[in-house]
This record gives structure tokens, sequence and C-alpha cells, in this order.
């Protein structure tokens, strides 16, 4: 394993930040979390607030979990200190978990005690209640808690949230019909100044034939009018190949969710879990199925859906995204997030320590193309073992990575936990607070320099430079720390890259740092 000895970015542009440009790394935190709480298992963001789940955190063994709060002013500004941590209200229970899953708006915050990207190990299972939270304009204070339905037969109640300033959908929880038991997802309505204590309306995938096996409401998401809800285990083409039922508010009668269609993979197959996770804005959906098989691998795969695509009304699929590398067990789709022309797709590996990816997709030439590959392990962000990417959300013009088994400290302590943002609209040379590169000059030139000053006894330094897809586009050679290599932009086409500086052994003495020639 090579060791990161220090880890620093550097952004070089010539020319305003177009819509193919990379998202670059800022800053990690963790909100000064205790050791094993997992900051970063869950994100949710609006446009005034970032969320952050730690549902592992708590007094000794406890793990009573609590939710980190953050302006998304603050972030922009640099400021990494949560504007409030709220937790549940029931006192010292062991093994509650608040905040395994969470959703927000720009006034309401609803957090549970169960995640569907959990095993029974990381989720309380006895899970009955959401807890929601409103900004008063001052402080979030808890506005109420929603016991699961008096009817319901069974499920983890809480296991997917979505939430708007009007509405709120619950997914997770069990119904028996007087036939057979399905899946449900409550709805609730805002009035009053508070949301409804039972159900307005629900959805369970009628009139398809859906059983409890097919795991509607495994994922859950809403924009205005628009309800997207995952159903990864369902069957129409071939066990757990999975679909994704899409209802409009409104249609059918007042307040009442209608169902616009039932999605599936244009290649669809058994075990796919398509619609594990999904994401909405505006006329357009992302789909996760990391179980998607390609080359004999369970590599993953994504789908972009347009409203109208098609024909009038219709949702249609756009693209089919698939990792860059192929890997076995690497669930890319596990994990989704939508922000306009914006699509990352996450790769939290299975094992529950091991490394995750993101890889961030834009609309090009009537299909999707990849922009960039993000390994925050291969960055030197975190330590190996991070499971980066378990959530992820944008926020604004950032990209945020939840990696809630790493140590993002320097050097690398116990784990807690963090989050990572990434930003697109940084232009000029930006740089972290460690490091030991040089690149000049600013304003820009047709020549980019690069000294070295890591300090005496490094001896010979390879400069490896690498496009933000991981491919290698160019290796320099400088004799001793201090030299300057010299890039001329003539000598390298339009694009973004990364510069990884190692000595003659392989061990990353300075880097990545981000380049751009353009």
């Amino acid at each position: 394993m090579r060791e990161r000895l220090l880890s620093l970015f550097f952004f070089f542009c010539v020319a305003l930040v177009s819509a193919q440009a990379p998202y670059v790394f800022q800053h990690a935190f963790n909100g000064d979390a205790e050791v094993g709480s997992k900051f970063g298992w869950s994100l949710a963001a609006s446009t005034d607030w970032v969320a952050v789940g730690l549902p592992f955190s708590g007094p000794g063994n406890l793990e009573n979990g609590a939710v980190a709060i953050y302006a998304t002013a603050d972030l922009a500004a640099g400021v990494y200190a949560p504007v409030q941590v709220v937790h549940e209200n029931i006192g010292p229970v062991n093994d509650q978990k608040f905040g395994a899953t969470l959703a927000c708006s720009n006034t309401l915050l609803a957090v549970s005690n169960c995640s569907k990207r959990a095993t029974e190990t990381y989720c309380n299972d006895a899970a009955e209640w959401v807890s929601l939270f409103q900004w008063n304009g001052t402080t979030w204070q808890e506005l109420q808690q929603l016991q699961r339905p008096p009817w319901a037969t069974g499920g983890t109640y809480g296991r997917a949230l979505a939430v708007s300033n009007e509405v709120l959908a619950v997914g997770g929880t069990r119904s028996f019909n007087g036939t057979v038991t399905r899946d449900v997802v409550y709805l609730y309505t805002f009035q009053n100044g508070g949301f409804t204590s039972l159900p307005t309306d629900s959805v369970d995938g009628s009139p398809y034939n859906t059983s409890a096996a097919d795991d509607l409401g495994h994922a859950l998401a809403l924009d205005g009018n628009t309800l997207l809800v995952g159903s990864a285990g369902d069957g129409e083409l071939g066990a757990g190949a999975g679909a994704v039922f899409i209802y409009d508010k409104d249609l059918g009668g007042n307040d009442q969710w209608g169902l616009v269609r039932k999605l599936l993979a244009s290649n669809g197959r058994a075990e796919d879990r398509f619609g594990y996770d999904v994401g909405v804005n505006g006329t357009r959906a992302v789909v996760g199925a990391p179980g998607r098989e390609q080359n004999g691998m369970t590599a993953g795969m994504a789908y972009v859906f347009d409203r109208d695509h098609g024909f009038s009304g219709n949702w249609g699929q756009v693209d089919s995204l698939a990792p860059l590398v192929p890997e076995e067990g690497r669930v890319f789709g596990a994990t989704v997030a939508i922000s306009g022309d914006r699509v990352a797709i996450g790769a939290p590996p299975p094992p529950l320590g091991d490394n995750g990816i993101a890889e961030v997709f834009a609309p090009d030439a009537g299909g999707w193309t990849r922009v960039q590959r993000i390994d925050p392990y291969a960055e030197g962000h975190v330590n190996s073992e991070n499971r980066a990417a378990n959530c992820i959300a944008f926020s604004g013009n950032s990209l945020l990575i939840g990696t809630p088994w790493a140590s993002i400290t320097h050097p690398p302590g116990d784990p807690t936990g963090g989050v990572l943002r990434y930003t697109q609209d940084v232009v000029g040379i930006n740089e972290t607070a460690r490091g030991s590169l040089r690149v000049w000059p600013v304003p820009f030139s047709e020549v980019l320099h690069v000294e070295l000053a890591a300090g005496g006894g490094q001896g010979p330094l390879v400069v490896e430079v690498t496009d933000v897809l991981g491919r290698v586009v160019r290796t320099e050679r400088i004799s001793a720390s201090g030299n300057v290599l010299t890039l001329a932009r003539a000598a390298m086409t339009t694009g973004y890259y990364q510069v990884h500086v190692s000595n003659v052994h392989g061990d990353v003495v300075s880097g990545p740092h981000r380049v751009i020639a353009q």
C-alpha cells in the first residue's frame, strides 16, 4: 500500500467554468465527531441547508445518533462548523441510530432511525417513528413525531424519506389488504403548522400486482408535485429486476397521488435491483441499478429518464450510465444524486469498510457523457476502507460525498467519518493549507510551471499527469526537490488534469494536484 504523505489540490484554468468542468476538492469535515460515529452515513440537502447523519454517535456504546445541520452559505464561505446538532428527545436509549435516514427542505427536516443501505446490524428494525424538525428563523425545533400507522403490519417505518414544505413521504412499511401483504409508502400533508398525524394518502404500486417481495418504497425522491418510488425487488422483468413508480400530486383528485407510469430499464433483467436509489429534479430522473451485470461482473449501472421524452406525458429513458471501470461488487448505482444537468452516481462497495468512488455525468449530443471519476482515496483525502459515496448530494454548486468509515485527519487517526465537499466554480489556483507544490503564473499564460519543494532527501521524483478519468497522459521526472517542471499547454489537449508526484518507490510525496490546460 502506498503511503499518502501530503495532500494538495491545485486547479488551474484559463477560462470560465463550462458545463463540462469537473468538481474540485475543497474541504473535508466531520463536525468534530467522536470516533466511530460514522459521520456522513446519510446526507440531505436543500437550497439553504445540508444535514449530515452520524447515527452511531453517543456516549459509551449507546449509539443514539445525531444530525449535524450546516448552512450552505457557511460552507460556501469556508465555515465548516454546524449551525446546530439535533438529537432524539427520548433519552439515552441504546441502539437508536437516529439520523440513519434524512430528508430536508428549506424549513423542514425529517429524521428516522432506519437506513435502506444497512443490514440489520446497522438498522434499528424496531423503527416506528419519524422525527420532524422545523426552522423558525433562529433555530431548528422539534415539531412532532409521526408513529407508524396502527394498521401497518410490519416493515421498517422510515427506511426511506422524502419531504417538501407541504408533503412528507415515508417508505418501508407493509400493510395487509385482506388478500396479500404489500409494501406501502405513506404520504402526510402539512396543515395548521404541522403534518397530519395519520397519512392523507398512500401508494403501493396498484394496479400492478406488487407484493412484499418487491421492496416498494426502498428509495424515495420528491420534487414539487412529482414523487418517485423505488421498488428494487419488482419481478416483472425477472426476480429482483426492479422498477420505479412515478406519481403526480392531484392526479385523480385533490391532494391525491396518482400513478403516472411504472418505469423499467430498457435492458432490465433479474437481480439488477433497478430502483435501489432514485433522484428527481424537475422533469429529469435518475435511477440506480447496483446489481446490473457487465461482462459477467456485478458492477452496477444507472439510468436517466426525461419527462416528455418520446411523446408528451411520457417518462422516457434517455441513456444508461455504466462505470468507467466495471468491477465485481462495486455496486455502481447504489447511491445517486441529480441537480439540473448534472448526475452523480456513487459506488460504495458492499464490504462496509472498503473504498468507494463517485462518477459525474452531464448531457452531451442527445446522450450523457462522463465528466469525471472521483476517487477520494486515490486523491489522498481519506484513508483506505472509507466507504466513500455511501451517500451523495448536490448543494448549489457543490457535490457532497459521505465517507462514514473515513479518517479525514492528517496523519490518519481513528475513523470518525466525514463529508468531502467538491465545487465546480473554481477559477484560477486553489490550494489547501497542506502541501508544498507551487503552480504559477497567475494570471494565465501559455506555460504552466510546477515547482516541487517537498524538502530534502526525496531524491529523484516522478511527476505523473492524469486526466479526470484517471488515465495517464504524461510522465516526467524531476531530479530533486526544488526543481521546476514546465508544462506547455500547447502540448496538452483541452481538458482537466491532475498532477501526481511520487518518489522512485511509488510513494506519493505530494498530490494529487489538479491542473487545467484549456
